[in-house]
């Protein structure tokens, strides 16, 4: 990395698995940002958000006009739990430092869990950007909202400062536990 470059984080969380027979890659979200601290917190509802639309509380309020949406699959013990495992990394304090270690080593980081339904993963891949790419940038801080639309809905964000931060999300449902930690 030159003296003019700075680091940016850019991450993607993705489901692939089966449909119809063949293999199928979704993005979930994407985000670009400098700031190391807001990628980890990315990383973790990413987490979070995958784990609830697999695992919903029974009193998710999105599932109150379908009480019959959530059908109990009757796995074998040694089956394989992505939700489990993706809380489990959230609620581990060690392996989230250890995480932002390696990112702020400048090495990848990947969070992944597989099972019956498909791999979900999350990751982040730090990268050197020339400064002069952030140099036109304004400098306010207010969120914008654009208005493309992204396949499956939703909304891209980005805050302008002295570097952008930007990120799309698949809509997905959404646990109200998940919101209070952004």
């Amino acid at each position: 990395m030159s003296s003019g470059d700075v680091i940016e984080y850019r991450a993607e969380a993705v489901g692939t698995g089966l449909a119809g027979g063949q293999q199928v890659r979704v993005v979930l979200g994407t985000l670009a940002t400098p700031y190391l601290g807001i990628t980890m917190r990315w990383v973790g509802t990413q987490a979070h958000r995958i784990a609830d639309a697999l695992d919903p509380e029974p009193c998710a309020p999105w599932l109150a006009d379908a009480p019959d949406a959530l059908v109990k699959l009757d796995l074998p013990e040694w089956a394989p739990d992505v939700p489990t495992e993706l809380r489990a990394w959230c609620a581990d304090k060690e392996r989230r430092r250890a995480a932002r270690d390696r990112l702020r080593a400048g090495r990848p980081f990947a969070l992944s869990a597989v099972d019956h339904s498909g791999t979900y993963c999350v990751w982040v891949v730090p990268v050197d950007v020339p400064a002069s790419h952030t140099a036109d940038l304004p400098v306010s801080g207010r969120f914008e909202q654009d208005d493309r639309p992204l396949i499956g809905g939703g909304n891209q964000q980005s805050w302008r400062g002295q570097f952008a931060c930007r990120a799309t999300m698949l809509s997905l449902p959404h646990h109200p536990a998940a919101a209070s930690e952004q």
